[in-house]
């Protein structure tokens, strides 16, 4: 196992951390690359097939060798993630986060996500989150889950329709710097990242 410490500054490709100068780091190879991964989601990385680099290579097994799903080919391909929050690409909300099938859809999509889990790592580390949800009204129904905490937040895009993909969308260090819609805290977060409506 190949465990160093930060020297300089460096983005956890699980959580999209940067991590603080000293923190402990692990490189973890996937697709042909090496990315950096923090302690906290070094079970996340081994979750999602990651290599600790510098470990041996398993044999392949059967199952291994068939191809993929196309949503599991994406959850080991890095995703590009703005630095600023959702505004303007969405219908407008159709109420003060309404607690319907589609808020209801796109909240167990996200429990059932890879993403839940980065957000109890995250909560590991800086304590427990507030959480917000937004549905929308419209053909292609979407949910944006926002979770903060004080030094950060992350804001998903969950398509509560047929395929329940989740994306992270953006994040940032001031939770201030969100619209006021993304703020109206209305749900709960477990400590292994369960959201609940409230």
């Amino acid at each position: 196992m190949r465990v160093s410490r930060n020297d300089t500054v460096k983005e956890c490709v699980v959580c999209g951390r940067t991590l603080l100068l000293g923190e402990r780091c692990e490189e973890y190879a996937h697709a042909d690359r090496h990315d950096t991964v923090c302690t906290l989601c070094g079970p996340e990385a081994q979750a999602r097939g990651w290599m600790r680099a510098g470990a041996p290579v398993p044999l392949p097994t059967a199952a291994e060798e068939l191809p993929r799903r196309s949503g599991i080919a994406r959850m080991f391909g890095r995703r590009e993630v703005p630095a600023a929050p959702v505004e303007g690409t969405f219908e407008e909300p159709t109420g003060p986060v309404p607690l319907g099938l589609a808020a209801q859809l796109g909240v167990d999509a996200f429990n059932a996500s890879v993403d839940r889990r980065s957000v109890a790592s995250i909560a590991r580390s800086l304590g427990p989150p507030r959480a917000s949800i937004v549905a929308f009204s419209g053909s292609r129904p979407d949910v944006i889950v926002t979770v903060a905490w004080e030094l950060s937040w992350y804001q998903y895009r969950v398509d509560a329709g047929e395929t329940g993909e989740v994306r992270l969308e953006g994040r940032g260090d001031d939770p201030a710097e969100l619209a006021e819609r993304w703020r109206d805290w209305n749900a709960q977060v477990a400590p292994d990242g369960t959201l609940t409506l409230v």
